[in-house]
């Protein structure tokens, strides 16, 4: 069976871009109305993907892997993210300014624009699954636990609270 983990459209809602399984990154440009596969260039599941600014895109799955588009999902290339967890989810506050969480307690943190990628202090050990922010310091990350952690993260001091 095979799994879509994430769904992304821009702001126009016109291009769309997922990923998912074995490395497929799908992309339509025309609301849904066609899609056409992209190269990822590997064969590791991709969990998320997350676009900002209409052409930059990440995409984010198991053993690290970290991908780049510039060109709003057509074409991707592999950024290094010094780990071998899988990382699950993505997000950007703006162009230069992004997360990702993954198992182990991993978050890793950019603010060239997700050209390079800097582990944040460890506080758990346990996966984190999301994350959100509001701004370029402020936001949440959620974790597995029982019950389900949500902590916030202070993205100046990588403080988790």
């Amino acid at each position: 069976m095979f799994r879509w983990h994430m769904l992304w459209m821009t702001g126009r809602g016109q291009t769309v871009v997922t990923v998912g399984d074995s490395g497929t990154i799908r992309h339509s440009s025309d609301a849904g109305g066609n899609w056409f596969a992209r190269s990822s260039g590997t064969n590791f599941d991709l969990l998320d993907v997350d676009c900002i600014a209409l052409t930059n895109c990440w995409a984010v799955g198991e053993s690290g892997t970290i991908l780049k588009s510039t060109d709003t999902g057509a074409t991707w290339s592999p950024v290094n993210s010094d780990t071998n967890e899988p990382l699950r989810d993505v997000e950007f506050a703006n162009p230069g300014v992004g997360w990702i969480v993954g198992d182990r307690g991993t978050i890793l943190h950019t603010t060239d624009g997700g050209d390079s990628w800097s582990p944040q202090p460890n506080v758990s050990v346990e996966p984190f699954y999301g994350l959100s922010f509001v701004d370029a310091s402020n936001g949440w990350v959620a974790g597995n636990s029982s019950p389900a952690k949500v902590m916030e993260y202070d993205g100046v001091t990588g403080d988790l609270v």
